[in-house]
């Protein structure tokens, strides 16, 4: 007679019972690591976009510091004690770069210009559905879905104007999702950079407030120059030590 081998059923539910275990330590890591790439991938490309539209521009237009833009913040108030601030800036800049980017839609007074909650990096809740109301126009969004906002714009010696982008997602996550640049004469630079390099006019950096008080905001230069988003992961990084969690 010849003898059959097999498995018997006991033995092939605890071989699917180790499969399972393992594919659940780590399929969650294998589709965390491939958001991120996509995150850094979008990001990458906004900013060449961005960069490109803005030098553009400026080909056209002139310097940034020649354009006429007043400065944002003038430390007035109203009779009820609301500060005064002059705006005009961003709907000039929005207005110069515009033609030179695949808009979808551009933000009016008054509408609700995005719905989703916003978020700190550390997950404390910020706010709701933000409007344009005071941002004239200021705010729009690209084909890809991928929000553009014009920020502040500071007439200092070194004049620069903050820019916003928020790539497609149900929340705005600033440092996952939510990332600011500055705009100063000549290019676009990432905010974060180390506090040494002498285009970071606020003296601010990854390691000061890329995961603190900043809510995030300080991860961008982080992201565009490491291309990784490790500081997710990780508290030990710094411009001059570590770059990844792995090293």
């Amino acid at each position: 007679m010849t003898r059959k081998f097999g498995f018997t059923l006991a033995e092939v539910l605890i071989t699917l019972a180790i499969i399972g275990i393992v594919a659940a330590m780590t399929i969650p890591t294998l589709i965390t690591e491939y958001k991120e790439k996509q995150t850094i991938s979008q990001l990458l490309k906004v900013y060449a976009t961005l960069s490109h539209a803005f030098k553009m521009a400026e080909a056209e237009h002139g310097s940034l510091e020649t354009w006429g833009l007043n400065h944002t913040y003038h430390s007035k108030t109203d009779e009820n004690g609301n500060p005064v601030n002059d705006y005009s800036a961003m709907t000039i800049v929005a207005n110069r770069i515009m033609p030179y980017l695949k808009v979808a839609k551009v933000c009016v007074d008054g509408e609700i210009c995005d719905s989703r909650d916003t978020y700190s990096l550390s997950g404390e809740f910020v706010g709701s559905g933000s409007t344009s109301t005071t941002y004239n126009g200021g705010v729009f969004f690209l084909q890809d879905g991928t929000r553009i906002g014009m920020g502040w714009y500071y007439a200092d010696a070194k004049p620069f104007m903050d820019m916003g982008v928020t790539l497609p997602g149900d929340k705005i996550i600033a440092g996952k999702n939510n990332f600011i640049f500055r705009a100063y004469p000549g290019k676009i630079e990432p905010e974060g950079i180390p506090k040494n390099d002498t285009h970071t006019a606020s003296g601010h950096s990854f390691e000061d407030l890329c995961k603190t008080t900043a809510s995030g905001r300080y991860c961008t230069a982080w992201v565009i120059y490491n291309k990784n988003m490790d500081y997710l992961h990780c508290d030990d990084l710094s411009w001059n030590g570590k770059h990844k969690c792995s090293d």
